[in-house]
């Protein structure tokens, strides 16, 4: 039995770990703020929180993406309370600091009268996380010599690109990201949504009985790749549609552009997918997946959808939901519309699926926080008897392969493998190189 096969409840449930993991994994990692459509010009911003840390992500005026601590760096006042807006700087309520976009200092009350002559505007702009965008998402970290989003995505990139280039116009959000709150561990809600597909038969039992999701006769194609620094990603193939380049409820006329910024072996993996989900570690999962039918009689019978899901870490036993619903930009309007509503109608916090997530995540923290439950493991066991697969239908695909035709905890077993070895180098952190101001 591997290591990573057995985690003890208590590693993963403490207030102990929470504390760790806020203080240094999720400082030391690259973290998703927003997609790059949420703020097309300069001046438009949006707040959102790294961990627990509140940050501004902004176009500034020279066109670049900043992304900036949301704290008066004079008395660290919360600087900007809206969530979405559009601005030329950024004034502090409290006296009246005020900021560019690009979160330098540039005008502070009463300067000649109360501050030294020499005072040096340019030591004290506002905090600034280091900014990389990858097909229009936008990562930050506050490790500023650390390795790139590239380095830190590995073999991943593969399959991030392969998700995310497929649309030469690029994807855009659909409305607001969705939120919601969640009385459990971030990492139960991450496994369970990103990586757990065994519960989707008894505690989604019902929803497919209803016919929402696509099926096929013959027996599923399941292909598991767990990469290195956490990430993984799952595929459930339809393997008789006849045509190895169909992307199963999505228009028919944006199949051939679907392809052609993609290598061939990129294209085959997302290609006739009912479901292809995973986790970017630590906590940005994503799904696209193949709706039967999305309960309104008006809609096509088949509707692809795309979303992603960040889950923030607010205590040991309580996190937040992001939600955010992504869509070609060339596809048809009504289109649009319909995938949104697919989502929401299924994994929106009010859905199909999402309500029994919620309950059961839920539970596993509350049934776990006493003292005679935490002695015990939690488990990891599915598919590891499974040898990696040096091809896929003679395709060499990154990472370590696995392929069945039903599903594995392979995915878990390497995200609690990075998630241990991070904790355990945090055990004496090294803060040196994190965080940084806009000079």
């Amino acid at each position: 039995m591997d290591i990573e096969s057995v985690i003890r409840r208590d590693d993963v449930l403490s207030a102990v770990t929470w504390r760790t993991e806020v203080e240094t994994l999720f400082p030391e990692s690259w973290l998703f703020v927003g997609h790059a459509a949420e703020v097309p010009e300069p001046g438009n911003y949006v707040t959102r929180m790294m961990a627990n840390d509140p940050v501004i992500l902004v176009r500034a005026h020279s066109g670049e993406l900043r992304v900036l601590l949301n704290s008066c760096a004079h008395r660290g006042t919360q600087l900007c309370r809206a969530d979405v807006g559009a601005t030329s700087h950024f004034k502090c309520m409290y006296h009246g600091w005020t900021y560019d976009t690009d979160g330098r200092l540039r005008g502070v009350p009463g300067l000649r009268q109360w501050y030294q002559p020499d005072f040096d505007r340019a030591q004290h702009s506002l905090r600034s996380a280091r900014v990389e965008v990858f097909h229009d998402l936008v990562f930050a970290t506050w490790q500023l010599d650390g390795p790139s989003l590239t380095d830190y995505l590995g073999d991943f990139a593969f399959y991030l690109e392969a998700l995310m280039a497929r649309s030469t116009a690029g994807w855009e959000v659909v409305g607001e990201p969705l939120r919601w709150v969640s009385q459990t561990n971030w990492k139960i809600s991450v496994e369970n949504f990103g990586m757990d597909s065994l519960h989707l038969g008894t505690l989604h039992e019902n929803p497919g009985r209803l016919g929402i999701f696509g099926g096929t006769d013959q027996e599923p194609l399941a292909i598991t790749s767990v990469c290195q620094n956490g990430h993984g990603i799952e595929a459930t193939k339809f393997m008789d549609s006849g045509d190895d380049r169909a992307f199963p409820g999505y228009p028919e006329e944006l199949w051939e552009d679907f392809v052609a910024n993609l290598s061939d072996d990129q294209a085959w993996f997302v290609a006739n997918n009912l479901v292809c989900k995973g986790n970017i570690f630590p906590n940005l999962s994503f799904i696209d997946l193949f709706h039967d039918y999305t309960g309104d009689p008006s809609t096509p019978p088949a509707v692809a959808a795309k979303m992603l899901r960040l889950v923030r870490p607010t205590g040991p036993l309580s996190s937040e939901v992001w939600m955010w619903i992504l869509v070609p930009r060339d596809a048809p309007e009504q289109w649009k519309r319909w995938s949104q509503e697919s989502l929401v109608r299924t994994l929106g916090v009010s859905g199909t699926f999402e309500p029994d997530d919620l309950e059961n995540t839920a539970a596993i923290s509350s049934a776990n926080s006493g003292s005679v439950a935490q002695r015990w493991n939690m488990l990891f066991l599915a598919g590891e008897h499974l040898k990696p697969s040096a091809t896929v239908e003679g395709r060499q695909l990154p990472g370590e392969v696995f392929v069945c035709s039903a599903n594995t905890e392979s995915m878990q077993r390497g995200f609690y493998r990075e998630w241990r070895t991070r904790m355990s180098s945090a055990a004496t952190p090294d803060r040196a190189g994190v965080g940084g101001d806009a000079s």
